[in-house]
């Protein structure tokens, strides 16, 4: 009798501790996400998705695919005057209609909340919802290996309506202002391992 309640007090050891760290692991696991601040628009009408990133591990890179609805909106631009990506693996590319791809890293390692990576705008087109997801969403860990691993990513939607009452436009920012670099060093792509310049 007492070797099967020492068996069963070591099942439940074994479950407790691999429950206790998968749940440990699921949390430090980051997170990318899309984010509007309409969830209504009017047809014609222009708006942006902002791209973010969660994260409680230093992270040095991203390669990230969007898929966006183009029966619903059409793709205009990006803007990346605030993102926390100081490379860029290509600029933002549309790699077939519906799709765009945002690859880069970064010198200085984020950890933290709301790290914004990218603006993506759009017009709408078509009215109904309109629906965003991840196809591709990895970022790497600043761990000196390039650890990759795949973050955790929902999706986004907008309902496109004649009748709502969001009818702006995206201002457009010009940067005429030459950036003041104050350092200047070689480092390693971690995506790739290519030799990149960076300043700051």
């Amino acid at each position: 009798m007492w070797i099967f309640k020492k068996l069963g007090l070591l099942f439940f050891i074994i479950v407790f501790w691999s429950n206790f760290f998968s749940f440990v692991k699921a949390a430090e696991i980051p997170r990318i996400y899309l984010k509007t601040d309409n969830s209504n628009v009017a047809l014609k009408s222009e708006f942006t998705v902002s791209l973010f990133v969660d994260s409680e591990s230093s992270l040095n890179a991203f390669d990230v695919e969007i898929v966006y609805p183009i029966n619903k909106v059409e793709f205009i631009n990006t803007n990346a005057n605030n993102s926390i990506i100081q490379f860029w693996h290509k600029n933002p590319e549309i790699l077939s209609e519906g799709i765009i791809r945002i690859r880069g890293g970064t010198a200085s390692a984020f950890l933290g909340k709301a790290g914004e990576l990218i603006k993506l705008n759009f017009r709408a087109r078509e009215n109904g919802e309109a629906k965003w997801f991840f196809k591709i969403a990895d970022v790497y860990y600043a761990d000196g290996l390039g650890t990759k691993v795949r973050a955790e990513a929902g999706t986004v939607s907008i309902l496109i309506s004649e009748s709502s009452s969001f009818k702006s436009s995206i201002t457009q920012v010009v940067d005429n202002k030459p950036p003041m670099i104050l350092t200047l060093e070689l480092v390693k792509n971690p995506i790739d391992n290519s030799p990149l310049v960076v300043f700051n």
